[in-house]
């Protein structure tokens, strides 16, 4: 879609839907069905944008655009997790405007990496004026975007190659709001990891990709920022590489530590407390029997 349709939509969906809640709520309310208008308008909240993406596979025109530019982010916090975007940034020219129409467009890996700033490519168009209007490439559809979401293996052999490190987070504390007793400072987490965003150019390709690992902390060496290190990484899907001889990361089994460590305490806790009870139950009624 446009920027600006984006923007406004963003703006609706962050403000318009609390407004939304409420004035469902208040108006239940007033006629004593609070429940039933708050589940409509969460169901019309959850259902709009799954009727708007198949009205656009079944009523979109095919438009033909021509790619300006594409970028790929990818975003390690200091959490230890990391996130990936791709967009295609294509213009059109609709009858009628004077300059052509900016669209930003999803994509999947592969179609990512064939597209050419300056080719000419086909999307389906939904077309509500100068601000809305609702684009996608011709080759994806709802169904496409949610099978993309299932996690697949990687199929084909595995190929060696050198990468370069473009960034790494060394995760050694706990960064949840978890606190322990001296000086309030973070715990230390039992199986430490470092995530690394890998810089490479698979073969037959002319610009690099990134890659993004997680390994257990001091299980790679050459861990630096511009460092270069051997990675793994199958024909099929480059941006699955792997640091060559590195032990996978942890991550889960350090937050499942820490949450049996919580449940531990709290169940520790409980049972205390139910033999301080059971124990001044006991000794009450004692007292009872004695007295009488």
């Amino acid at each position: 879609m446009t920027f600006e349709g984006g923007f406004l939509l963003a703006f609706a969906f962050i403000f318009g839907v609390p407004l939304l809640l409420l004035l469902a709520r208040f108006i239940g309310w007033l006629t004593g069905t609070k429940a039933l208008l708050i589940w409509c308008v969460l169901l019309a909240v959850f259902l709009l944008p799954i009727a708007a993406s198949f009205y656009l596979d079944m009523a979109g025109r095919t438009v033909p655009v021509t790619v300006v530019d594409k970028s790929e982010i990818v975003k390690l916090t200091i959490k230890g997790s990391w996130n990936r975007t791709r967009s295609v940034a294509a213009e059109y020219e609709p009858p009628g405007e004077i300059s052509p129409t900016r669209l930003w467009l999803g994509s999947d890996a592969e179609t990512f990496d064939s597209l050419r700033v300056g080719q000419i490519i086909e999307v389906r168009l939904l077309d509500f004026g100068e601000i809305f209007k609702f684009a996608r490439l011709k080759n994806r559809s709802t169904l496409s975007l949610v099978t993309g979401l299932i996690p697949r293996q990687p199929r084909g052999p595995w190929r060696e190659a050198t990468a370069v490190v473009r960034d790494v987070r060394h995760i050694t504390e706990d960064t949840t709001t978890r606190r322990n007793r001296s000086g309030g400072e973070r715990a230390k987490l039992p199986w430490p990891y470092d995530v690394v965003e890998l810089s490479i150019v698979p073969e037959g390709m002319e610009q690099p990709i990134s890659a993004v690992d997680v390994v257990e902390a001091g299980s790679a060496h050459g861990l630096i920022e511009g460092g270069q290190v051997q990675i793994r990484w199958p024909a099929d899907d480059p941006r699955r590489a792997r640091v060559a001889g590195a032990s996978p990361g942890a991550p889960w089994a350090n937050w499942f530590y820490v949450m049996m460590e919580e449940l531990l305490t709290i169940v520790a806790i409980a049972v205390v407390l139910l033999v301080v009870t059971t124990l001044f139950g006991r000794r009450r009624k004692r007292r009872k029997q004695s007295q009488a």
